[in-house]
């Protein structure tokens, strides 16, 4: 489930180029959370990278998921596909799992989230 982007969501962590069409994925990618922590996917740093090739008209996100047998996977793989989509421009999307590398909160999650889960 997606919910609106926050008018002042702050890339800059995660990507720092000039591309608009990446920024607008970013940003809808933003809204997509996880439906057990209830947070955003960006803000945890499960999204590793998010590129669109203007050609072909096609998005592509590396993302990794908290856990490999996390039983949302399939669920957060969907959302993030249907962000994509819904940035204009966009024709087809791709959303990747992968596991390396693994995922660790300490490393990757933002400093608001750290805070809220209780890592210091």
């Amino acid at each position: 489930m997606s919910e609106a982007q926050p008018e002042t969501f702050d890339l800059t962590s995660r990507y720092e180029g000039d591309d608009p069409k990446i920024k607008a994925l970013w940003k809808e990618i933003y809204g997509v959370i996880d439906p057990e922590i209830g947070l955003p996917l960006v803000d945890l740093g499960l999204i590793y990278d998010v590129r669109f090739d203007e050609e072909t008209k096609k998005a592509h996100v590396v993302m990794t998921l908290t856990s490999i047998g996390c039983p949302a996977g399939p669920y957060l793989q969907t959302e993030v596909y249907n962000a994509c989509k819904r940035v204009e421009g966009v024709e087809e999307a791709q959303a990747e799992i992968v596991f390396s590398p693994p995922w660790n909160p300490r490393e990757m999650a933002s400093e608001e989230v750290q805070m809220m889960l209780g890592i210091f």
